[in-house]
């Protein structure tokens, strides 16, 4: 039987001893024929920071799946959950963890190579109460991220350069804090960038006008860079902030031009915004 997601970022689904699978975000369930000797509710929730679970020295990599009544199972549920990121260097463990409630402490369900995992690391349990996994923080040097970099804007002429990583929850929360916001409901999206701790990441934003070639100056909030290895894997997003000046005027028509510089290797993008056709959330930030 399987289970439709709805915004509450809970999955749900009734299985019985014929079995079957649960599908959402970045979590796979496959209950086989014979675990379950009754039909039982399966009520599964994804959150994305596992950071906060883990032992000292230890980094999540993956979302946390947590059931909201622990469940057991006579034969081994199959487990995949989504990691965001990867390496080609050997004897980086990735370590199952699973933790019977909150208060209890953290064992090692199983070791897997990072290397031989690829997208989705799989395992096996009878057991599902809470289910990460994480990687020894000096492995983080040997790891690459894929992190999708995100540009929004609103009418007072703030521009949030969000830096994500690859994962389907951690979208869903960018877009909801920029949906409390008054900033735009589409973004500019550009391509999945490769990075690795240690590297530096810097951005610079310019606008020049159609019409009246009026120059815009784009000044960061905050810092304009960042290194992986301080920011981006401790809370899986990096949030850049810059403010226009002078404001554009309505119905102005402006090119818009977005480097990203990347260990000295720069991405360039142009868009064309015609300012007052922007389609913006009315919310109060």
């Amino acid at each position: 039987m399987q289970k439709s997601i709805g915004s509450d970022e809970i999955g749900k689904a009734e299985i019985g001893p014929e079995g079957g699978s649960i599908h959402f975000d970045d979590c796979f369930v496959t209950i086989p024929p014979g675990a379950l000797n009754h039909p039982l509710l399966f009520k599964l929730n994804l959150q994305t920071d596992s950071t906060q679970f883990c032992p000292e020295d230890f980094v999540g990599i993956t979302p946390v799946l947590s059931s909201s009544t622990p469940i057991q199972s006579h034969l081994p549920m199959i487990i995949r959950l989504r990691t965001w990121c990867r390496t080609k260097q050997e004897n980086v463990i990735a370590y199952v963890a699973y933790m019977e409630n909150e208060d209890s402490d953290i064992k090692i369900l199983a070791q897997k190579q990072l290397k031989e995992t690829g997208q989705y690391i799989s395992f096996e349990t009878e057991h599902v109460s809470r289910l990460f996994v994480y990687i020894k923080t000096l492995f983080i040097e040997k790891v690459e991220f894929k992190v999708q970099p995100e540009l929004f804007f609103n009418r007072k002429g703030k521009f949030r350069c969000i830096f994500s990583l690859d994962d389907e929850t951690t979208k869903k929360e960018v877009f909801s804090e920029m949906n409390r916001a008054e900033y735009s409901q589409t973004p500019f999206i550009f391509n999945l960038l490769t990075v690795k701790c240690g590297n530096q990441i810097s951005i610079k934003i310019s606008a020049e006008s159609y019409e009246t070639t009026q120059n815009y100056t784009f000044i960061p909030v905050n810092k304009n860079g960042f290194s992986i290895s301080e920011d981006l894997w401790k809370g899986n997003r990096k949030v850049i902030e810059f403010q226009v000046s002078p404001l554009p005027q309505p119905q102005e028509l402006l090119d818009i031009k977005f480097e990203l510089n990347q260990n000295g290797k720069t991405e360039c993008l142009d868009y064309n915004l015609l300012w007052s056709k922007l389609d913006f959330i009315d919310e109060i930030d």
